[in-house]
């Protein structure tokens, strides 16, 4: 249902709870999360973990916030999320910082480097470094890292996905898949085989994709056949209308404040 009270931003931050396990996977780029959750009524203080998908400012941001306010827990990110990133809009354009905007000293005795594989709890598991196997999915055009004082494109080898198996399946939570959302769904398959991936939440990085890619990753994800889609963030509007349209059945909206029971 939809409330007063609660903030909005281009960013990303969920809090989720799973057999007495509190987690948040990112922290938006502010401290707008903070005051959202205090209004939704959810404690952040006995947090188990943070999970930070990437190094991005708008999925890193808020960490700092966090951190004046609460005693941080464990944080689990890519050693590579702390390299200097930017976005070169143009080719001429002079490049944008878009890295992590605090020090890693502001957390350094609560991080933990996350490896490509690491079960981080009980069934709950991050994987990194996703293959980029497929022929219509690409890291898009413009996204840089510094490297020996030269800026070159970024792999993204620091975007990882959260994966919590439960009696019914697996859920998949990603935060921008930067490197194709169909690339991360089969390292999933892949690293649990036979498995079925029950529900997938996600950033999906297709707002400013061609229209090949975006048809063929509908099409992939009509294979797959997912009882519960949710894309979000930089998916873009028109391109969750679209998969709205596609699955009508299984592609719910979600919005700030929206709370998910798994049945």
């Amino acid at each position: 249902m939809y409330r007063r009270g609660l903030l909005a931003e281009h960013g990303l931050s969920l809090y989720i709870e799973e057999k007495g396990k509190k987690y948040l996977f990112d922290t938006g780029q502010s401290g707008v999360f903070l005051k959202n959750a205090k209004e939704l009524g959810v404690n952040l203080e006995d947090l188990d973990g943070i999970i930070l998908s990437h190094g991005h400012y708008d999925h890193c941001g808020g960490l700092e916030e966090f951190v004046k306010q609460y005693e941080p827990p464990k944080i689990y990110v890519r050693r590579e999320a702390f390299e200097e990133k930017f976005h070169q809009g143009e080719p001429e354009a002079e490049p944008k910082d878009i890295g992590i905007p605090w020090k890693k000293e502001l957390i350094e005795g609560k991080l933990v480097y996350t490896e490509d594989f690491q079960e981080i709890d009980e069934n709950i598991y991050v994987l990194g470094n996703i293959p980029m196997e497929n022929d219509f999915e690409a890291v898009a055009k413009g996204m840089l890292v510094r490297k020996n004082q030269l800026c070159v494109p970024d792999c993204m080898s620091d975007e990882q996905m959260l994966v919590i198996r439960s009696k019914e399946g697996l859920h998949v939570f990603v935060g921008c898949a930067h490197v194709g959302i169909i690339n991360a769904l089969s390292y999933v398959e892949k690293t649990f085989p036979g498995e079925k991936i029950v529900s997938l939440l996600a950033g999906m990085h297709l707002s400013t994709a061609p229209k090949e890619q975006v048809e063929r990753t509908i099409q992939e994800l009509e294979k797959r056949e997912i009882p519960l889609l949710m894309p979000l963030h930089c998916t873009g509007p028109a391109v969750i209308g679209k998969l709205k349209q596609s699955f009508p059945n299984t592609c719910k909206m979600v919005h700030t404040g929206k709370t998910i029971i798994e049945a």
